[in-house]
């Protein structure tokens, strides 16, 4: 069932982040860096209390524990988490040794031009890819109800996905001549 309220996610994140940022600031001064493990650990808590609140009161469910539990859909689900873990820290991984690499063998000013066209060119990526992860309580909704639509929508998604991909990788290559000319 898709809730479509990815903004509470988003409301969620930033008050644990200013939760966190408070407590950094009363407890890292007195226990060192016990204190940021202790603001991180108590913002970590608070945001699965009122997010665990929020969803059980937008579902009107009875139980704080699943219902209609499903060993198969568990392992599915870890499947794919663990597969996007694992491209996220290797991601992760090569913008800070691409910078190191850089900084060995160039110059501040390189790392800057770096910085520029590679944000350039990820940012640009990211409003086809936000889209695309802005219909995903869709997508759950459709699999729950019409098993046999969600199929014929994930090809049709992913063929717009790669045209729209596509189509702004292929701007912003086109445009790179006045983009380092703007730079």
């Amino acid at each position: 069932m898709g809730l479509h309220y990815g903004y509470m996610s988003s409301y969620l994140t930033v008050s644990g982040n200013i939760i966190q940022i408070i407590l950094v600031v009363i407890l890292v001064p007195k226990i060192g860096l016990v204190g940021l493990v202790w603001a991180q650990l108590i913002q970590y808590l608070l945001i699965l209390i009122i997010g665990v609140y929020v969803v059980k009161t937008k579902v009107k469910s009875e139980s704080y524990l699943p219902v209609n539990f499903s060993f198969n859909t568990l392992k599915v689900m870890l499947n794919y988490s663990l597969k996007t873990q694992f491209a996220n820290t290797l991601n992760g991984i090569f913008e800070p040794f691409s910078k190191i690499i850089l900084s060995r063998y160039g110059d501040l000013t390189a790392q800057g031009i770096y910085e520029i066209a590679y944000k350039t060119a990820s940012l640009s990526r990211n409003i086809v890819i936000s889209g695309l992860s802005a219909s995903l309580p869709f997508f759950t909704d459709i699999v729950n109800n019409d098993n046999s639509k969600s199929y014929d929508l994930y090809k049709k998604s992913k063929n717009n996905l790669m045209k729209g991909l596509s189509l702004i990788m292929l701007i912003v290559i086109i445009s790179t001549p006045l983009i380092s000319f703007l730079w």
